[in-house]
C-alpha cells in the first residue's frame, strides 16, 4: 500500500468514524503511583486478514475533481441524506441506511461519471483474524495482537474496528485487509491510538443487461407513479395545488423538471448572441452539443418568443416540454387515479403506473445471473393479480449478484 493510499484512509476515517482515543489510555494513567516510563510512538503499515462483522450508512469516493457542484448533485439521489467534501479529492456520502448505502452505489457512480472516475468504497466494522506487523519508513517493525487493536481502537457501541471496504461485500465475508496504526509503547504494554483498515483493492465490475420478460403478478400494491409532459407555454403550473389536490386522495411528492429555456441549433456569432441577450425576456446562454439554450425564466408568451429568435436567428427555436412526475401512496388506488387524470387531462403523454410484485416467467433472451423468485415492477392499473405483464427490464449486477432492477410496460 503505498503513502497516498493510507493518507486517504486517514483522511476519510477522520471524518466518518472520528478520532478514536479510546479511554484504556486515560485509565493506565491513573495508576499514578506506578512508575513512570517512557512512551514510545510507533505508526506504520501491514496486512492483516479479517472478517466484516457489520456496516454503516456511509460511502467514502475518491473523486479527482475542483468542480463542487457534484456535491449538490449528490444530494439529489435517493435515500442520500447528506453529501460533503471529507479531504482533498474525497466526498462523503451518507445514506438513510446501511442496505441504502449499498443500493445507491451505481447512481453515485453514474452522478460522478461526468466529473471524475469514481472509486468507491463502504465504510464498515471488522474484526481480526491474525495478528498484525506494522512496519514504519525505516523497515522496523511491530507486532500488535487483535486483541489489543480491538481494546483500543473500538468505536464503543459498534461491533468492530473502522475499515473501508469493496461496496458489494456482505456480512460475515472474509477479506483481506491493508491497515495503517498508530501505537504507543509503553514497556510491554501497548495502547493503539489509531487503527484504519482498508480491503486490498478488487475490481468492480458492473454489468447491465436489458430485455423483454414476462411476469406473472403475484400483488399489487396501493403506490404507484404518473408523469405527463406539460408544453412550453403551459409551465407555469401551480404544483402545490396539484398536491393539496392530490393529498386529499392520499401521500403525493411531486418532482417538476421545469424547463424555462428554449434551443437555437446552431452556434450564434458573437453579433447575434448580443442582440438576443438584449431582449427583456433572456435570462442568459449557453453553448453545447452543436445547440445554443436561451435561458428565459418565467416568460411564457410563445409566439412573441419564436418570433422575435426567428428575426434574429435565422432559426426557428426548439420549445422544449417540462416534464411532471408524481409517487404516490393511497388505500384506493382507482379513485387516486381518476383524480390524477382529472388534473392531468391537459398535458400530453400521460402515464399512470401501479406497484406490483411479480414473479419472473421467462425473457426474450438469455443471460447470466439468476433472477430472484419475486421483484418490483410497474405495471399498468388494469392487470390484476394471477395475470401476465410484458415488461422491459434493465438489470444492474456484479459476479456477486443483481444490484438493481428497473421493470416497466415496454407496449
Amino acid at each position: 500500500m503505498n503513502a497516498n493510499t493510507i493518507f486517504t484512509i486517514v483522511v476519510i476515517g477522520s471524518f466518518v468514524f472520528g478520532m478514536f482515543i479510546y479511554f484504556g489510555m486515560n485509565k493506565t494513567r491513573m495508576h499514578t503511583n506506578a512508575p513512570i516510563q517512557n512512551v514510545t510512538e510507533f505508526s506504520g503499515f501491514g496486512e492483516a486478514n479479517a472478517t466484516i462483522s457489520d456496516f454503516t450508512n456511509y460511502l467514502v469516493v475518491s473523486c479527482n475533481t475542483s468542480n463542487y457542484s457534484v456535491i449538490s448533485e449528490l444530494q439529489k439521489i435517493e435515500n442520500v441524506t447528506n453529501a460533503y467534501l471529507g479531504g482533498q479529492s474525497l466526498i462523503v456520502v451518507s445514506a438513510t441506511s446501511p442496505e441504502d448505502a449499498k443500493k445507491i452505489v451505481p447512481k453515485v457512480s453514474s452522478v460522478l461519471s461526468p466529473f471524475c472516475k469514481a472509486s468507491v468504497l463502504r465504510a464498515a466494522y471488522i474484526s481480526l483474524e491474525n495478528t498484525v506487523v506494522l512496519k514504519d519508513k525505516k523497515n522496523n517493525t511491530l507486532k500488535v495482537y487483535p486483541r489489543e487493536i480491538e481494546l483500543s481502537a473500538y468505536k464503543m457501541g459498534k461491533s468492530g474496528i473502522e475499515a473501508f471496504v469493496y461496496p458489494f461485500s456482505k456480512k460475515g465475508e472474509n477479506i483481506s485487509v491493508e491497515v495503517y496504526g498508530v501505537v504507543d509503547s509503553r514497556g510491554e504494554e501497548k495502547i493503539v491510538k489509531r487503527f484504519i483498515a482498508q480491503e486490498k483493492q478488487r475490481p468492480i465490475e458492473l454489468k447491465s443487461w436489458e430485455g423483454e420478460v414476462k411476469a406473472k403478478i403475484t400483488k399489487l400494491e396501493n403506490r404507484g407513479k404518473a408523469s405527463a409532459k406539460i408544453e412550453w407555454k403551459e409551465r407555469n403550473i401551480n404544483t402545490s395545488s396539484i398536491k393539496g389536490t392530490l393529498n386529499r386522495y392520499g401521500n403525493a411528492s411531486i418532482d417538476y423538471t421545469k424547463k424555462d429555456w428554449v434551443y437555437i441549433d446552431n452556434k450564434l456569432s458573437n453579433a447575434t448572441k448580443k442582440l438576443v441577450k438584449n431582449l427583456s425576456w433572456v435570462r442568459s446562454l449557453s453553448f453545447s452539443n452543436g445547440k445554443t439554450r436561451i435561458s428565459i425564466g418565467n416568460f411564457s408568451d410563445e409566439s412573441e418568443v419564436v418570433k422575435t429568435l426567428v428575426n434574429i436567428t435565422n432559426t426557428t427555436p426548439e420549445l422544449p416540454r417540462s416534464v411532471i412526475s408524481v409517487s404516490f401512496n393511497t388505500s384506493n388506488f382507482s379513485a387516486f387515479s381518476d383524480v390524477v387524470s382529472s388534473l392531468f387531462s391537459n398535458y400530453s403523454e400521460v402515464s399512470i403506473l401501479r406497484k406490483a410484485e411479480v414473479s419472473f416467467v421467462n425473457a426474450s433472451k438469455n443471460y447470466t445471473f439468476d433472477f430472484p423468485k419475486t421483484f418490483e415492477a410497474n405495471v399498468y392499473p388494469s392487470l390484476k393479480v394471477n395475470e401476465t405483464a410484458d415488461l422491459k427490464v434493465d438489470v444492474l449486477y456484479t459476479l456477486q449478484g443483481i444490484l438493481s432492477i428497473a421493470a416497466a410496460p415496454y407496449r
